[in-house]
């Protein structure tokens, strides 16, 4: 994501010591820039997440209680649904138009049967913020009501950050998202 971000910025030139993975990335050569023919450009490194986010989101309990009755897994899950969103964000950007799905692919026959299909749903700056609205809609309420994971402090001695620097706010992802569409 940041190779990618950073190689079609404006401020980024290459050198002669510039692998031509990234050269091709670089010089917005699409020839040698395609979907796996370059280590930095794998849909299926983004679908990846996607299908973990999904996988998560069908099977995580959010109706589970602590001993004081706060529900356990809610600011989690929210999270989760950020995440699924900042990635098809993402494959929009670098891909365009894209297969949209938000049930986990866990067995071979339903990876064929998604793929097979040429119906499937497809996501692109126009859409995706229909397609996601639903799922952030809940997620946005839940996030309003509990706010964000927190799992304290981490890192090292001389550079520590708590957990909660590092979660996506929903509003943040709801704001690219309806800019990617032009609303």
């Amino acid at each position: 994501y940041v190779v990618l971000g950073e190689c079609r910025g404006d401020l980024v030139d290459g050198t002669a010591y510039l692998s031509d993975s990234i050269k091709s990335i670089l010089d917005f050569d699409m020839e040698k820039a395609t979907d796996g023919s370059n280590r930095y450009l794998r849909a299926s490194d983004f679908y990846h997440v996607i299908n973990s986010c999904n996988a998560y989101l069908a099977s995580a309990d959010t109706t589970l209680l602590t001993g004081t009755n706060q529900p356990y897994m809610m600011k989690e899950y929210a999270q989760v649904e950020a995440i699924r969103a900042w990635t098809y964000l993402q494959l929009i950007q670098v891909y365009g138009e894209v297969p949209f799905y938000t049930e986990p692919l866990l067995t071979t026959d339903k990876i064929n049967n998604f793929i097979n299909n040429p119906n499937h749903p497809k996501a692109n700056a126009d859409n995706l913020a229909d397609l996601l609205e639903p799922f952030l809609t809940r997620a946005l309420a839940i996030e309003t009501q509990y706010g964000f994971p927190s799992y304290e402090n981490y890192g090292f001695t001389s550079t520590v950050c708590h957990s909660t620097k590092a979660m996506i706010p929903l509003n943040l992802i709801l704001g690219d998202l309806y800019l990617t569409k032009g609303d």
